[in-house]
């Protein structure tokens, strides 16, 4: 089948696993119009339309080009490797070896100056990789070794850890290997290739900044105002996330309305902001990205289907969990959810050593 007619067979869907990032984009048929629109919006907010507005405020990034036929590449090789269940050709094999050599050059210049980095793509990171790496599962279990309690939500809270651990990239190789796993980079390059007037994407190469995962935050921004803040991590309970709740919610709230607002409003009025807090005193914050304002992005611990009002007009709310989650389990991604219950018995694990 040629690319052409994959492409008409890839439409728009809400996957059946929650990704608390952009929209899913494959099945599932709408309205060409309405598919258009969409795939519109999320080309939108891709970093090249806002970072230069806000350089200062978020992390230290350069831009390295990918080219359209880079976008064909990684769309073919997933259809390949995940869909069809084929190992990819040499020919593709071959590009992106060729495609690795020149990004990890410019990969080493950052190092120069930053020892660790992350890259992603101009929409998403390929954060949903993990579960295909076997050291994802060696650095989750010794994440969960570390753990008191070793519960439910310490395993959940562990697989985050693990994960992010897993974008500190080692390789451009590496990575680039990992992005033919990642649904998320074939639905980015599938809404790029369909939009080829439009196409500008690139490898993002971003400073490597340690964040702790309950200090991850999503902002939902109406006519410019603020108007909900969830933390982003919403499967998890995190003690101290209760204890910090009115300190966190002012220093966002206040950073927002001072220092990013205003300078992206001539462009956006309505969008998500993914904000962190970190430092050894949690009093510095930056901004990750921008999503696009619509109901296929995750609301995390507020609902579009029954709470749209609210998040559209207020009033302001922020919200966290106060205890733990009754079913988070099962609202995890299936291939994470797979790892937890695979490899989480840790305790049997070491005393069938000790036998």
């Amino acid at each position: 089948m040629s690319l052409a007619e994959k492409l008409k067979k890839v439409q728009l869907k809400q996957t059946e696993t929650k990704d608390s990032s952009k929209p899913d984009i494959t099945a599932k048929e709408y309205d060409e119009n309405e598919i258009k629109i969409y795939q519109n919006k999320v080309l939108d907010i891709n970093i090249e339309e806002w970072l230069d507005l806000i350089p200062e405020f978020t992390f230290k990034t350069k831009l390295f080009p990918l080219k359209y036929e880079d976008a064909e590449l990684f769309f073919q090789a997933y259809e390949l490797k995940m869909k069809e269940n084929k190992e990819l050709t040499e020919n593709i094999k071959n590009q992106i070896e060729k495609l690795a050599e020149n990004l990890q050059k410019v990969i080493n210049e950052i190092k120069q100056d930053d020892p660790q980095v992350f890259v992603k793509s101009s929409s998403r990171s390929a954060k949903d990789t993990g579960p295909y790496q076997q050291k994802f599962i060696m650095e989750y279990q010794a994440k969960l070794k570390a753990k008191k309690l070793r519960d439910d939500n310490d395993k959940m809270i562990s697989l985050l850890e693990a994960g992010y651990e897993m974008l500190k990239v080692k390789s451009a190789k590496e990575l680039l290997m990992n992005w033919v796993f990642s649904e998320r980079i074939y639905q980015d390059m599938f809404i790029a290739i369909k939009h080829k007037s439009r196409f500008k994407e690139n490898f993002v190469i971003r400073k490597w900044v340690d964040m702790d995962p309950d200090m991850e935050f999503r902002g939902f921004v109406s006519n410019g105002k603020l108007t909900a803040l969830s933390q982003y991590n919403h499967l998890c309970f995190w003690p101290r996330l209760v204890q910090m709740k009115s300190y966190l919610e002012k220093i966002i709230v206040d950073y927002f309305y001072s220092n990013i607002q205003k300078k992206l409003e001539s462009n956006f009025k309505n969008y998500i902001i993914d904000f962190c807090v970190v430092g050894e005193k949690l009093d510095q914050i930056w901004v990750i990205e921008l999503n696009p304002f619509l109901s296929t992005t995750d609301g995390c611990l507020f609902s579009w289907e029954n709470e749209k009002s609210l998040i559209e007009n207020g009033p302001f709310e922020f919200r966290i969990n106060s205890k733990i989650r009754s079913g988070g389990k099962s609202l995890m991604q299936t291939s994470w959810r797979e790892i937890f219950e695979k490899y989480s018995n840790i305790d049997n694990e070491e005393d069938e050593k000790k036998k």
